[in-house]
């Protein structure tokens, strides 16, 4: 029977028509690429966005680079006009009193006037600024070398020259054109901040723009990759219904050309249940209670093979006892061994056929077709080899071999009974070999034990 929701999910488009499965897996195929694409694309979103930031950090980073240099100008600036001033004041301190103590200031300088004029060369950010560094230097050493000139006439008792020398215009002249370098210097840094913040703000207003953007492309990447992959998911689900339902189709037709076979064979077989319960049997009650017994497990047999048990599991040793039962007689006509086995259901119904085939087969043409006959049916279970499956698959190999019965030949064509028993092992993913001899037919089978899937 063919599962209502399968058939609902096939048949929902126009017409009642399923679609082919090879166009949907093609389909499939289609937006593979495409998936792909867009997770490119994805990729060079997010990249673009990581430059742009990396772009805006390193922005700020020579900013912040700016802003501390600035602050060491402008302090080793601020650092020799106070020197300056001091030397100069202590120079005017001494000359008007004679007290040595204001040269300390005018020494101190001396003194530490090349290291704010070395820390300020380390500071200068272009050639104009070290222009201008080196004119500093040399407009001091001129006005060191004026206040030196004035201390030492002081110090000889010719204060009213030291005086006179340092008034002059010349003096006036160095220490404008200190000052002069000096506001160059910081009108320079006050306009390389600005021009560094300016740039600074550029960058991070384009960052934000360009995140923006990236961020709605990004997100309309990403609506089309879910897009995409509900579209792709969809139609592999559909794919898998059109797959169930041919396979359901198909198992469905086997089992309406086994229940036909079947009604074709049934006459064929009570008789021969008959015909073997009369042997031994003079007593018309127990005869007839045999008959009636057997016919019974003749129809549980036909219940299980269908599938119709009522358990998840179906241990192989029950599924062979009760298809086997109805052809039950006096003496050794069947010898059983294996291991326990547990089947799941879904391998009832294609195992139960293939016994059912081979148990009437016997019974009308084979062994059991003779008083004697006998059958021998055992199983084991080990690891190898079956189609896609690898060595670390356990299967099962079950071994039918008939004897006592009458000679057998392997037959012209091919019966409905060996198609049907070949399509059977094809659902269970398994392999049979089939041997007529003269003593009896042999079939090997053998099929995965781990998941079976019926096709």
């Amino acid at each position: 029977m063919v599962s209502p929701s399968i058939t609902h999910k096939a048949d929902r488009r126009k017409g009642g028509t399923p679609p082919d499965p090879v166009s949907v897996r093609r389909a499939v195929i289609r937006y593979g690429p495409a998936r792909w694409v867009a997770l490119t694309a994805l990729i060079v979103v997010l990249v673009g966005a990581a430059v742009a930031l990396l772009d805006a950090f390193n922005s700020e980073r020579r900013m912040r680079e700016q802003i501390f240099r600035t602050n060491e100008v402008m302090f080793v600036l601020n650092e020799v006009v106070r020197s300056v001033l001091d030397a100069e004041s202590g120079r005017r301190g001494y000359l008007l009193t004679g007290d040595e103590s204001y040269l300390v200031p005018f020494e101190t300088n001396r003194t530490r006037m090349p290291l704010l004029l070395d820390r300020l060369a380390a500071a200068m950010a272009s050639a104009e600024q070290m222009e201008r560094q080196h004119r500093l230097a040399v407009l001091h050493e001129k006005k060191l070398a004026a206040l030196e000139k004035a201390v030492a006439l002081a110090k000889a008792s010719r204060a009213e020259e030291a005086r006179e020398s340092f008034d002059t215009d010349e003096t006036k002249r160095y220490f404008d054109a200190l000052r002069a370098v000096i506001d160059d210097l910081r009108h320079e840094e006050a306009s390389a901040l600005r021009a560094r913040a300016a740039h600074a703000a550029a960058i991070e207003r384009r960052t934000i723009y360009i995140l923006a953007v990236l961020g709605l492309i990004g997100l309309a990447l990403v609506l089309a990759v879910m897009s995409l992959a509900w579209r792709a998911a969809h139609l592999e689900a559909e794919a898998a219904d059109m797959e169930a339902l041919r396979e359901a189709r198909a198992r469905s037709d086997l089992l309406a050309k086994e229940l036909n076979h079947r009604v074709k064979n049934l006459f064929s077989v009570i008789l021969s249940i008959i015909s073997m319960s009369a042997r031994h049997e003079t007593d018309v009650r127990n005869l007839t209670r045999k008959i009636r017994d057997r016919v019974h497990a003749l129809a549980s047999a036909h219940a299980v093979s269908q599938g119709q048990a009522d358990r998840s599991l179906v241990s192989l040793a029950d599924l062979i006892e009760a298809t086997l039962a109805p052809y039950a007689r006096e003496g050794p006509y069947l010898q059983v061994s294996g291991p326990d086995v547990n089947l799941q259901v879904a391998a009832i119904t294609p195992l139960g056929l293939i016994l059912h085939e081979l148990a009437t087969n016997a019974a009308k043409y084979g062994a059991w077709s003779r008083e004697h006959g006998v059958v021998e049916l055992a199983w084991h279970v080990h690891r190898a080899s079956i189609g896609g499956l690898t060595d670390e698959e356990e299967t099962v190999d079950i071994v039918w071999k008939e004897r006592g019965g009458p000679p057998v030949s392997e037959p012209s064509d091919m019966g409905f009974g060996t198609r049907m028993v070949k399509n059977a092992i094809g659902q269970l993913k398994g392999q049979t070999i089939m041997k007529w001899a003269e003593s009896g037919l042999s079939v090997s089978i053998r099929i995965p034990l781990p998941k079976w899937k019926i096709q």
